[in-house]
């Protein structure tokens, strides 16, 4: 058989630790062992754990700290794998520091693509680095942009100052599924609400979703969709039923 091509692979950011837990699992078993924490204690109810970090760690830039590591050893590494495809998995601010990195560094790329990126789907990253955030795909939840009223929603939230988040349009639509049980329950009984829940058919979402169906209290009428950061905006890119754009790829060198 014919060997792959040198630059046809893929390489998954979230192998190279860019942040670490206080405690993490021994390979192949439920074992807890240090992470962050050197040592630790539980106090005698059980209730609260005491511990003990340790020295020299640098954290990620937040509102609370000043930013003391960069990316700079981490994208080295994907520089020199020479990949097609970048999946970086890991939150916000980590993304952000990650993806300015990689433009910094110049990183020749097809593609970065996320799964419920931390910030592949925000508004506040493609409007403070535009560049860096440019062409950037993700898997995610989001609102339906053909949807008159998720569209209206968005501009109320923006006219205000402030960014559409999936925090917004998910929780708005958590409160028409609940509305909808309480009108069909005709009560304000917990059984008959849950019983009402049980058997919604709700299909009145912001989001690009199917009728609501619980199975085992998950929503198997839910879905996500693929986005792209086209234009300083972001596009809904499959599936074709919701798209609001096409795909770009691979990326415009």
């Amino acid at each position: 058989a014919a060997a792959a091509p040198a630059h046809a692979q893929t390489s998954d950011a979230s192998s190279v630790p860019i942040y670490n837990r206080l405690v993490e699992f021994e390979i192949g078993t439920t074992n807890v062992i240090p992470g962050l924490a050197e040592s630790w204690t539980a106090a005698a109810d059980g209730m609260s754990y005491t511990f003990k970090l340790r020295h020299g760690v640098k954290f990620h830039s937040n509102s609370k700290f000043t930013p003391t590591r960069d990316f700079n050893n981490v994208v080295l590494k994907i520089k020199a794998q020479n990949p097609d495809l970048v999946i970086p998995a890991s939150y916000y601010n980590e993304y952000v520091l990650l993806a300015r990195t990689m433009q910094q560094q110049q990183v020749k790329l097809k593609g970065i693509y996320s799964v419920l990126g931390g910030a592949a789907s925000s508004y506040k990253f493609v409007k403070e680095f535009p560049e860096a955030a440019k062409y950037i795909m993700d898997c995610n939840h989001w609102f339906d942009p053909r949807n008159p009223k998720a569209v209206a929603l968005k501009k109320t939230v923006e006219d205000k100052g402030q960014f559409y988040t999936y925090e917004v349009y998910m929780n708005y639509s958590c409160i028409m599924l609940v509305a909808d049980a309480l009108q069909r329950a005709a009560s304000a009984d917990r059984a008959k609400i849950t019983e009402a829940l049980a058997s919604s058919t709700f299909a009145g979402h912001l989001m690009p979703y199917g009728p609501t169906k619980f199975v085992n209290g998950q929503n198997e009428g839910a879905a996500p969709v693929n986005t792209q950061v086209l234009d300083n905006d972001i596009k809904v890119i499959l599936p074709a039923t919701f798209a609001n754009a096409k795909p770009v790829f691979p990326m415009p060198a």
